[in-house]
């Protein structure tokens, strides 16, 4: 299943002022406006756009949660509701990404619990959509399926078209897996009609409902789904729903034994398939450096400490040796000064002695 469209189509109201941050710079000159703002609401968002630009990489999660939860706690400290939700959600989506699913789901609730409160019925939708997609790809699909329910029950109240066809493409893919294909086919045909309404396109609807449409033993129109499907993938340029569409052609072509077309289509789904693997195990080589740096920076912060800690008790002992020195000489220049006076007082004695016995003699 492709990741729920609605965070894609929504996300932005919750996650972002700005969604197109896309250079370092950008980050720096919001650094510097943080030394220079001081109203809360300001800096919560400034703090988001920082934590936006970080989650986006897919690389630098830990940064993108500092900078998040910078913007939770000034909404904490200043009853900021609206912000605490907005944030909690951001903690939701950087959890999913880490593999946390516990504590995204957790977070999510928080979230949903306070737009809940403020009656913002679009985030609640989202939110339910995106607990819904957690269940889905742990394969919980009677809860993946409650929460896509929730979901479209907001989305039909509000008439949200848009809303509502992608709650169906989630609730019609997560029936498909639950192998309640009657109930996946109703779904995805009514998501396919309200796509077509409202001029949109979606791969994975069609090769979502192409799979239902085999699995009824309908091939021949699940043919026709799949290179729909296929045929929107290739102009998105979407590598995961070329691979999942050309596999779909692949299975039809082989079940109907006819193995020309199954190996175009096979050999397609390889080239792309390794695509993904291949930009995974990209993904994953620089997750790799990046905690080697990491590592790295904190044994050389350690070892700096750790230096630091020595040249502190070396520093003390030399002011404490400097202390005694002090000490020292000035207890030498009282001691000296004393014996002079001592000396002093002896030759003024031996010189008075000498006079007094010089006088003797004369008498």
């Amino acid at each position: 299943m492709n990741k729920v469209y609605k965070c894609i189509l929504f996300v932005c109201m919750l996650f972002t002022l700005h969604i197109t941050i896309a250079q370092q710079s950008k980050v720096d000159s919001l650094k510097l406006l943080l030394e220079e703002i001081e109203y809360p609401i300001e800096r919560t968002d400034l703090y988001n756009d920082i934590s936006v630009f970080f989650y986006q990489t897919q690389l630098y999660n830990d940064s993108a949660y500092y900078y998040n939860d910078k913007a939770y706690q000034i909404a904490k400290e200043f009853n900021l509701p609206d912000k605490e939700g907005r944030a909690l959600f951001n903690f939701g989506l950087i959890q999913t990404e880490t593999g946390e699913t516990s504590l995204a789901i957790e977070n999510y609730l928080k979230a949903l619990r306070i737009f809940e409160r403020l009656k913002e019925s679009v985030n609640i939708s989202v939110i339910n959509s995106s607990i819904g997609a957690l269940y889905f790809a742990e394969k919980k699909y009677d809860k993946a399926t409650t929460f896509f329910n929730k979901a479209i029950e907001i989305s039909t109240r509000d008439k949200d078209s848009i809303g509502m066809t992608i709650d169906y493409v989630n609730l019609g893919e997560t029936e498909y897996k639950a192998k309640k294909y009657t109930s996946a086919r109703k779904h995805l045909e009514f998501a396919g009609q309200l796509a077509q309404k409202k001029g949109l396109e979606y791969p994975s609807l069609y090769i979502s409902y192409g799979n239902t449409l085999l699995a009824l033993q309908e091939v021949d129109s699940a043919i026709v789904s799949a290179k729909i499907g296929l045929s929107q993938a290739l102009e998105e340029k979407d590598i995961k729903n070329i691979s999942e569409a050309s596999d779909l052609l692949y299975r039809i072509a082989s079940a109907k034994e006819n193995y020309k077309e199954a190996l175009v289509h096979y050999m397609r789904f390889s080239m792309y398939e390794d695509s993904l693997n291949v930009a995974k195990d990209k993904h994953a080589i620089e997750m790799l450096k990046l905690n080697a740096e990491i590592r790295g920076k904190e044994e050389e912060l350690s070892r700096m400490k750790q230096k630091e800690k020595y040249m502190n008790i070396i520093y003390v002992l030399v002011a404490v040796g400097i202390m005694l020195l002090v000490f020292l000489v000035s207890k030498q220049i009282k001691v000296s000064k004393m014996t002079q006076e001592v000396h002093d007082i002896q030759t003024r004695l031996v010189g008075k002695e000498l006079k007094e016995r010089e006088l003797r003699n004369k008498d």
